[in-house]
């Protein structure tokens, strides 16, 4: 049976405002050791900010202090469901190096990132072939 994105992602999701600063962003990710934080605002998902989007805005010379959260995040968040299958989420990832988690009522559950999906599927694809070649009689 194929491995859900569910299996694979992070759950413990780390969220600020909007009108947080980049430079508490990047506490929060050093705090909690994750690459990504989700933006809420009142209650709802609506963006996300990732290391990268931080290393943009420190080498265009922004100001962390200054600069929020809601200025910068992505939005709208790209996202999978928490039942597809890596395969099936590997095609949703297109420009975008994280997925959020959907269940099915459509709350974000989790992150997952291209390449740990990308890594779970060559791990997949190798185990596949072995499992064939055990099953399949030698001559």
């Amino acid at each position: 049976m194929p491995l859900t994105v569910d299996e694979i992602a992070r759950h413990n999701l780390i969220t600020c405002n909007p009108e947080d600063s980049l430079l508490d962003v990047a506490k929060l990710m050093l705090k909690h050791n994750v690459g990504s934080v989700l933006v809420n605002e009142k209650g709802k998902i609506v963006g996300i900010i990732t290391k990268n989007d931080l290393l943009r805005q420190i080498v265009a010379g922004k100001n962390l202090e200054k600069t929020r959260a809601g200025e910068v995040m992505s939005h709208p968040v790209a996202s999978c469901n928490k039942k597809d299958t890596i395969e099936e989420a590997l095609k949703k990832f297109q420009n975008y190096s994280r997925l959020a988690v959907k269940d099915e009522n459509g709350n974000i559950v989790g992150i997952v990132k291209k390449k740990i999906a990308e890594r779970f599927a060559q791990v997949s694809l190798a185990y596949d072939f072995v499992r064939r070649r055990i099953k399949t009689p030698r001559d």
